[in-house]
């Protein structure tokens, strides 16, 4: 039978790897050239992304971020996407934003054991709907960022 809610210590765990990423969050610097940019905003809660990558031979070498005056989720959610982005090509990475879009949607599911690592601590913030919009923009802007990268490419 598919599992559908999480234990308390496998909550525990996530929420403090969630926690670990809001109070420090990793990546979060300017990259200068040839590090593609990227910029998204959401006017509603204030959220602001630059999103900083180096690409080379289809494959995501360096991922960095800057938050201004982001939340602390927003903030969470762009270190974790970071980490994951590293060494991954330009499909594999649009392959994870979609899938970390879906999961955000989603939220807690039967199939919540197939999301990735990265995205499994950020889908405790369905319990707080509210704040997903902060969760949610540095995926859509990296969604956006690789389609730009792709055009670019070809």
């Amino acid at each position: 039978m598919a599992k559908n809610s999480l234990e308390p210590e496998e909550k525990s765990i996530l929420q403090d790897i969630l926690t670990d990423h809001c109070a420090h969050p990793r990546h979060m610097e300017k990259l200068p050239p040839p590090a593609r940019h990227f910029y998204k905003e959401n006017r509603l809660c204030g959220d602001e992304i630059d999103l900083y990558l180096i690409v080379k031979k289809e494959k995501i070498k360096r991922a960095a971020f800057q938050g201004h005056d982001s939340t602390p989720l927003c903030l969470a959610s762009a270190s974790l996407m970071c980490d994951a982005l590293m060494g991954l090509t330009i499909k594999e990475a649009q392959a994870l934003s979609n899938q970390a879009l879906e999961s955000l949607k989603k939220g807690f599911s039967p199939t919540f054991t197939d999301a990735s690592p990265v995205i499994t601590p950020l889908l405790l913030v369905h319990e707080s709907p509210r704040r997903l919009a902060n969760v949610r923009l540095p995926w859509l802007l990296l969604k956006e960022s690789l389609t730009a990268a792709t055009a670019e490419a070809h």
